[in-house]
């Protein structure tokens, strides 16, 4: 069997990405940053 370097990182890095993802979505960060990004567009309407 031949290991492609390129596509272990790669496999390794979408890993890593699904982690993150799982441990931001555990801490509702990305449910906050939606709220911010909301309030801050709301604001800039208004102005």
């Amino acid at each position: 069997m031949e290991i492609n370097p390129d596509k272990t990182l790669f496999s390794y890095c979408d890993i890593e990405s699904a982690q993150e993802l799982s441990l931001l979505k555990k801490t509702n960060f990305i449910e906050a940053i939606k709220k911010i990004t909301k309030n801050f567009l709301l604001i800039n309407q208004n102005h």
